[in-house]
């Protein structure tokens, strides 16, 4: 069993977080619950603790978890030992994990960033915390030491995909949004003609034409009344 300490979020995701020992208390808390369970394999339990210190239980996920790159890049492969040992029924024996290790799901903590740039910083968890600090920040996560979840280099594409979609979904929301300002755009350009042709025609209708003649689009009244009559 170890611990996990998140340093960064992003609209609810962990997406920066240090390997640490685990809390006595909460891991005798998490002993008893999943022995109460009878729980055979790999899970993980999330508990978090209040501002006067009291731990407080959120939820238990008999599964592994989206940050178990993490636990596999500071020496404990989970995935792995599950398979040995539901398989083979090998127990497994770590060594200790590497306490400290660090690890950082990178197209999450550029979301992270993107927030703070637009202002939207109240997606994250750092509301205190400007733009050039939030850059700073995100570059320093490249420095050796600091694991990514999904890049290696002998297979770069999920990572550069998962940035692609990232990018793609802005460009589509500013799209969008220019979308739907270009018909307001539109009808404003329309009224101005609009109005411009009814100048046009109420200047062309001071002025005045030979005997007999009537401007287009115009009928004679006389001719109005006898097709009137003729109906009745």
């Amino acid at each position: 069993m170890h611990g996990a300490r998140v340093l960064r979020r992003s609209m609810g995701q962990n997406v920066y977080r240090q390997i640490t020992p685990p809390d006595p208390t909460l891991a005798g808390y998490a002993e008893a619950l999943l022995g109460e369970l009878a729980w055979d394999g790999a899970a993980t339990l999330a508990f978090f603790v209040t501002a006067d210190g009291s731990p407080r239980y959120m939820e238990t996920n008999g599964r592994l978890w989206g940050t178990v790159e993490g636990s596999i890049r500071a020496g404990w492969d989970f995935p792995y030992w599950t398979v040995r040992y539901f398989r083979d029924g090998v127990v497994p024996t770590p060594a200790p994990i590497r306490l400290g290790s660090r690890s950082i799901w990178r197209a999450g903590d550029y979301m992270a960033l993107r927030c703070v740039l637009a202002g939207e910083s109240w997606l994250t968890d750092r509301t205190d915390v400007g733009k050039l600090r939030a850059i700073a920040d995100y570059v320093a996560c490249f420095r050796p030491g600091v694991h990514s979840d999904v890049f290696r280099f002998d297979d770069p594409f999920p990572e550069l995909v998962e940035h692609w979609e990232i990018v793609r979904r802005g460009l589509r929301r500013r799209l969008r949004r220019r979308g739907r300002a270009q018909p307001a755009g539109e009808l404003v350009r329309a009224a101005r003609r609009s109005a411009s042709g009814r100048v046009d025609e109420e200047a062309g209708a001071s002025v005045p034409l030979p005997p007999g003649r009537r401007r287009p689009g115009t009928s004679d009244p006389a001719e109005g009344v006898k097709r009137s009559q003729s109906r009745a």
